[in-house]
């Protein structure tokens, strides 16, 4: 089932669209069942689009896909109109990562371990270090307690921002979405 859009920050400039994240047409299965169909999608230069969608829907498969770990089986992702290719854009996992025996600046470069918010953090610093215009965040705010998150969305903004990040951002949380997102995709499916 192709994404619906369900909101589009107004505020969001037209002019941005002069490099473009596509995906046409993409479907993946596995062992011959099909996980995600007719996904068609767009994400400008500076935009943050959401992507929204119960468990099981294909939304990390569809990360995996845009990031290369996965080989496109139908359709296509580009960028700027020419094929997307592997290493082209930071991916942030759901879960951080990060090896707990080694020092913060360790794991940046490849948390502290205190607190669910540092290593957070950290995986968005490590993340950044990749200095990639265009990054994938697959549930990066989803293990945070609520007063956590919020601070972290404050800093998410600020450091996406100086960054001039072009952000692919997968959550369950509605609000969360429409905080941080000019644009809100929905996936159904099975």
């Amino acid at each position: 089932m192709e994404p619906v859009v369900i909101f589009c920050n107004p505020l969001y400039r037209e002019h941005h669209l002069f490099k473009v994240l596509e995906i046409r047409d993409l479907a993946y299965g596995y062992d011959q069942q099909m996980v995600i169909q007719d996904v068609n999608l767009q994400v400008a230069a500076g935009q943050t689009v959401a992507i929204l969608g119960r468990s099981g829907v294909g939304k990390t498969t569809l990360f995996n896909l845009i990031a290369g770990i996965l080989p496109v089986q139908s359709g296509s992702i580009s960028l700027g109109g020419q094929p997307l290719e592997p290493g082209q854009v930071s991916y942030m996992l759901q879960k951080d990562m990060l090896f707990e025996h080694l020092t913060l600046v360790d794991n940046v470069a490849l948390p502290l371990v205190v607190s669910g918010g540092m290593r957070q953090r950290a995986a968005f610093l490590r993340t950044a270090c990749f200095k990639r215009q265009w990054v994938l965040l697959d549930e990066a705010f989803g293990a945070l307690d609520a007063v956590t998150r919020r601070q972290l969305h404050q800093w998410f903004l600020q450091y996406k921002q100086q960054m001039g990040w072009s952000t692919l951002l997968i959550t369950h949380d509605v609000d969360e979405a429409l905080i941080l997102s000019d644009k809100v995709y929905v996936m159904g499916g099975k």
